[in-house]
């Protein structure tokens, strides 16, 4: 695992352990997701995750999707067309040995053990409530979770659309999470650095 070797590396690679995010958008947010379950089993530490627009349920099942789909576009075939990029076409059988990969399926598992967590998406976002049901499973288990959806807004538009006025908003509560979460680390480590410097 990537991530996992960061994190083991962080001292050679002059990176506080401590400063580390796991960050995914879309696929990537179910990845991401993913690799917090594996994380979580390897016991190791970092600051948080944060899910954007999470694609972590390949059911497709959802009233987000099915709004989306009775539109003019053809949204079931697009997104089926990715998640067969993800899984195959014979889903279930990867499923079986690979459970993580649809992170959407195992929501009412144990989400305990998770870092603080930052989720986002647009309302008018396919995703929107599979991104809402993994705030709820990591409520439900005792954990973290800031969850953001954004009326008007589509999968993915602070990229499209950066100009926009919901973009730089979205993009500034985001990066406030991350300074509120750098902030608490900072006041965190600075006893042990104080301590240091007086054993000095």
């Amino acid at each position: 695992m990537p991530f996992k070797w960061v994190a083991t590396h962080a001292n050679e690679l002059n990176y506080p352990r401590n400063a580390l995010f796991l960050h995914g958008l879309s696929g990537g947010a179910g990845m991401a997701a993913a690799v917090a379950f594996e994380a979580r089993a390897a016991g190791l530490d970092y600051a948080g995750l944060v899910i954007d627009g999470a694609m972590i349920d390949d059911r497709m099942r959802s009233l987000s999707y099915q709004q989306l789909d009775s539109s003019a576009a053809d949204v079931a075939s697009m997104y089926r067309m990715m998640w067969n990029a993800v899984l195959g076409k014979a889903s279930p059988s990867i499923l079986a040995d690979y459970p993580h990969l649809a992170v959407g399926r195992l929501v009412d598992e144990d989400f305990s053990g998770f870092p603080p967590v930052f989720l986002m998406c647009g309302a008018s976002d396919a995703f929107r409530d599979d991104t809402t049901a993994l705030a709820q499973a990591i409520w439900r288990s005792g954990g973290t979770a800031d969850l953001h959806q954004w009326a008007g807004t589509i999968h993915g538009s602070d990229l499209m659309v950066p100009d926009a006025h919901v973009s730089k908003e979205s993009a500034a509560v985001r990066r406030g999470w991350y300074d509120r979460r750098m902030t608490r680390i900072e006041e965190d480590t600075k006893p042990l650095l104080d301590g240091k410097v007086q054993a000095i």
